[in-house]
């Protein structure tokens, strides 16, 4: 077992063969020069965020190896099992779109896109669940649309820090400028905007869900939210006055 963030933020870390059953998270993180990984034919778990912030150009993973394959010449790993992208090699796509044409991913798991600046378009027609933070750091996406097939929704599945400007399809709002789940504001597409008031229609205000947005500066909270979690508005910069009138 590699065990978590072993590797961390190793600069001149330039290729890796792995063969350890385990790679636990942050294992491989902020490694920005670690251009090649071989994934050896006995490792079965790839923890989530193993790879958020490395350099990686292609995976290859060993003959033999009955938990993952790659697609795409290396360009993400997906687990044999049940089709689910565990991680996108960073800034190969450029202005093209991320597609799926066959509808075979199933579930994009925690931090699978993290950090990806190149890909501003995501075409993912079969997937049924967004993890936690899956496409955090993705500053050049803009407009996402969420397909039907969609039916979980993880925690801040994308910043609200980056240049998302619109949500459109499942659990997008009617002006595109939120995600709502179970009740739940999950994003804010931040943009340029810089005074908001949660919509009636919210009942939790959701972790994460305006963390690190720069431009907003003021927001008016209804009575009937109930719940706002933890990190919601962390580093919110601009922030300067919140108005709330929830009693619970």
């Amino acid at each position: 077992k590699l065990g978590e963030y072993a590797f961390k933020g190793c600069a001149n870390l330039t290729s890796m063969y792995l063969n350890a059953a385990v790679i636990s998270s942050g294992a491989f993180e902020k490694c920005a020069n670690l251009a090649a990984f071989t994934i050896g034919k006995d490792v079965t778990v790839i923890a989530e965020n193993a790879f958020t912030g490395a350099g990686i150009k292609s995976f290859t993973v060993e003959p033999g190896n009955n938990a993952f394959k790659t697609v795409n010449a290396g360009k993400y790993i997906v687990d044999k099992n049940d089709n689910s992208i565990l991680v996108l090699v960073a800034n190969v796509y450029g202005s093209s779109t991320f597609s799926d044409p066959y509808s075979s991913i199933k579930t994009v798991l925690r931090g699978a896109f993290a950090g990806n600046s190149d890909v501003r378009n995501i075409v993912l027609p079969g997937v049924t669940s967004v993890g936690n933070y899956a496409f955090a750091n993705c500053t050049a996406l803009k407009c996402i649309d969420i397909p039907n097939s969609v039916t979980t929704l993880g925690v801040c599945p994308f910043d609200s820090d980056t240049a998302i400007e619109k949500f459109a399809g499942k659990f997008a709002s009617a002006n595109g400028k939120y995600l709502l789940y179970n009740e739940t504001l999950v994003n804010f597409a931040g943009g340029t905007t810089t005074s908001y008031t949660i919509p009636a229609e919210v009942k939790k205000i959701g972790e994460a869900s305006f963390v690190e947005n720069t431009t907003i500066e003021s927001v008016t909270i209804h009575e009937a939210v109930t719940e706002i979690g933890s990190l919601a508005f962390q580093d919110c910069s601009s922030l300067k006055a919140i108005y709330c009138k929830a009693t619970n």
